[in-house]
């Protein structure tokens, strides 16, 4: 072999090396995750807090939310059904001129721990997925999430709160049940920044 094919030969196997390392040193990304669950404080400037009414005597639910004032609640109100099940009342967020958004909802489930899972891992999207408890700042479980990232620069997250509560990720471009509604990583992070702010007020 001639000393010119060697020096290629050797460079090539170098850089496949190196990409390779790369690769397997490659972290996962940390998925959001909800802080302890506590009482809710004075929202900051540039925020509006939201809630939702649960049951049927309308009654407000004790979670709220802080949102940006940039950010626009789209759709609201009672969705009703046919069968004998609590009402849903939800809000949609959207923001700008993006096709995502974000459903929060109160009512419509059934009490924490009687449900499956916020997403069966065997339906996950593809990619990386991690699923967690929620806790309340007593330490107590009140909740559970569930988050992937596809790795095409897609997300998607599920959050179920005793009390009636769900939040998830959704984007018109992409209304399948089994999608789990994935947005891009911009919106996820808005929408992660709202669900993460979720406190109680009773």
């Amino acid at each position: 072999m001639r000393p010119l094919a060697i020096s290629a030969f050797v460079i090539a196997v170098l850089l496949a090396s190196l990409a390779y390392l790369q690769l397997s040193n490659r972290q996962s990304p940390a998925p959001p995750r909800i802080p302890a669950v506590s009482s809710c404080k004075e929202p900051k400037p540039g925020i509006k807090r939201i809630r939702g009414r649960v049951g049927s005597n309308n009654d407000y639910s004790i979670y709220r939310f802080d949102v940006p004032t940039e950010v626009t609640i789209s759709r609201e109100g009672w969705a009703m059904w046919d069968m004998p099940a609590p009402p849903l009342y939800s809000l949609t967020l959207t923001h700008g001129n993006s096709r995502s958004y974000l459903v929060i909802s109160w009512g419509g489930e059934t009490t924490f721990g009687a449900d499956p899972p916020p997403i069966d891992p065997v339906l996950a999207p593809p990619g990386y997925f991690e699923k967690h408890k929620v806790l309340n700042d007593s330490g107590k479980q009140i909740g559970e999430e569930s988050w992937g990232d596809r790795n095409n620069g897609e997300r998607w997250r599920r959050v179920h709160l005793v009390g009636l509560l769900n939040a998830r990720y959704g984007s018109q471009r992409d209304k399948e049940v089994a999608s789990y509604g994935s947005v891009h990583e911009q919106d996820a992070a808005l929408f992660d920044q709202i669900i993460n702010s979720v406190c109680t007020e009773e």
